[in-house]
């Protein structure tokens, strides 16, 4: 009876010990299922921010920036023109130039800086300084810039009164934990009107 006792004194003490381990390993997994569903909802969070921030991106910003540094530029190339007495051609070079960078070719070797003294003609930033605050402040909220550029499909006179111009702008970001990209190209096309540009 004794052997009995002992035998079955074992098999519990086996059970026992099986079932400790049991709820051990059980209580780890769900420590590690809670982490990953904390971490899986942090990343989901992060990546339908950060994909609100490029959507107001490609539905509003590019066409502000292209609506500004637009006017901007012929305003700048009207006073420019003006002021020096010189006619500038070819137009649509020239405009191109100044909407990207602010520098004016006007048939010369040097170009001209109409975004810094002492001609100073731009009252708002060509598109490139735009693009390079938006690479800032998207970098500091934890998007990997690889790519964010510009390009200027077509500029013509509309109608007398009317300058219509088309801009492509490509991008691919990252966040800056490459768990999410976004690649794209948006193609904005705005009127800029050339009334009361007289000086």
């Amino acid at each position: 009876m004794e052997k009995i006792r002992q035998k079955r004194a074992v098999f519990f003490s086996l059970i026992s010990l099986f079932l400790i381990i049991l709820f051990s390993i059980g209580a780890e997994i769900g420590k590690e299922q809670k982490y990953l569903e904390s971490e899986l909802s942090a990343t989901r969070t992060r990546v339908e921010t950060l994909n609100q921030a490029i959507n107001d991106l490609d539905d509003k910003y590019f066409s502000n920036f292209v609506n500004t540094a637009g006017k901007s530029a012929l305003e700048a190339i009207s006073e420019y023109s003006v002021k020096s007495g010189r006619s500038i051609y070819p137009f649509e070079d020239n405009f191109v130039s100044v909407f990207i960078n602010g520098t004016l070719n006007a048939d010369t070797q040097n170009p001209i800086d109409l975004k810094n003294e002492p001609n100073k003609y731009m009252d708002d930033p060509p598109i490139k300084n735009l693009i390079d605050e938006i690479k800032k402040i998207y970098s500091s909220i934890g998007l990997k810039i690889h790519d964010l550029d510009v390009e200027v499909l077509n500029i013509y006179q509309k109608d007398p009164w009317t300058i219509h111009l088309i801009v492509k702008f490509n991008y691919f970001f990252e966040d800056e934990k490459e768990v999410a990209a976004w690649r794209g190209e948006s193609i904005e096309e705005t009127d800029i009107s050339i009334s009361g540009m007289w000086y």
